[in-house]
């Protein structure tokens, strides 16, 4: 019995020294494969946000252990927020991309509308003969076509981000705000508008107000000029700086103010554009207006909230 009972101890240590390991592992590959469907989880569920996520206090102490610990914790908050910033760049950029036909056969339907129209000036008639040309051109060539429009789609998300960030410092009830451009035209797209996320992939962060190109841009409020960014053809813009808000100013064909500088309401800051294929439109245009946001604390908000009623607006 006693060679026996030697016999079942020693098969039992080797079954328990041969389990024993497996067990280890599995353990551990649960644990790696919980975190990555946790991680794969956060970033789902925050990337569709069309708005960039601030992560409050309250939100913080909700986050996993390992990532709470005193002043790491901000860095750790930072980091999520960046890499979740980047997956929303990456999927709105795509989109886009998928967009590029469309996109461009509807500038050419605006730029032929406007042909059909008449322009009093044969300078601004040849110009539009152009920019259908090299459209025309474009909707054959699609490495270029992609590279114009990713180009377009970083220098809008570039403004975005810039003026997000300094909105944030911004103190103070929101300043009552005149309208930049008159609006004898009503919209033609509105805050978040759903015809314009279809046509181009984004939401719309602003509103768009139909204007003459080269219509003088005034200053909705008091503020200070924070930044103004000239990229030739490409997306042009400025951001000003108001009590409660900050604003900026889209597809602007010269500027008549410099960073820095200290404007008072009513003062005309730029001049509008957006015709395609002109200075300071980009690639994400359709016609001549003035794309105006308006952003709080870090959020953009409907610009209309803070703007006059009008009779060609529709609220």
């Amino acid at each position: 019995m006693e060679g026996n009972d030697h016999l079942c101890y020693n098969s039992l240590m080797r079954f328990e020294i041969e389990i024993h390991r497996p067990w280890s592992l599995f353990a551990v590959t649960a644990g790696v494969v919980g975190f990555v469907a946790w991680a794969n989880g956060f970033i789902e569920v925050n990337v569709g946000a069309a708005e960039p996520t601030v992560i409050t206090k309250q939100e913080q102490s909700n986050l996993p252990a390992s990532l709470i610990g005193g002043s790491d914790t901000d860095a750790a908050v930072r980091d999520i927020v960046a890499t979740e910033s980047d997956i929303k760049r990456t999927r709105q950029e795509r989109a886009v991309l998928a967009q590029r036909e469309e996109i461009m056969r509807h500038q050419l339907q605006v730029i032929q509308l406007r042909l059909e129209q008449g322009e009093p000036d044969p300078r601004v008639e040849e110009e539009l003969k152009l920019v259908r040309q090299k459209l025309i051109a474009l909707l054959n060539d699609t490495r270029q076509a992609e590279d114009r429009l990713r180009a377009a789609f970083n220098e809008l998300w570039e403004a975005q981000e810039r003026a997000g960030r300094i909105s944030v410092a911004v103190r103070g009830q929101p300043a009552v705000l005149s309208w930049p451009v008159e609006p004898v035209y009503g919209l033609s797209a509105g805050f978040m508008d759903n015809e314009y996320e279809m046509l181009f992939g984004l939401p719309h962060q602003g509103i768009d107000i139909p204007t003459e190109q080269g219509t003088e841009i005034r200053s909705p409020a008091d503020g200070v000029v924070e930044q103004v960014v000239d990229n030739g053809l490409g997306y042009s813009y400025l951001i000003m700086r108001h009590q409660g808000v900050v604003t900026l100013y889209g597809h602007a064909s010269a500027f008549l103010v410099s960073e820095g500088a200290t404007v008072t309401a009513g003062q005309t800051i730029a001049l509008s554009g957006g015709q395609p294929g002109s200075r300071g439109a980009g690639a994400l245009t359709t016609g001549p207006h003035l794309h105006f946001e308006v952003i709080r604390n870090g959020e953009h908000i409907d610009p209309l909230s803070l703007l006059p009623r009008h009779q060609k607006v529709e609220l």
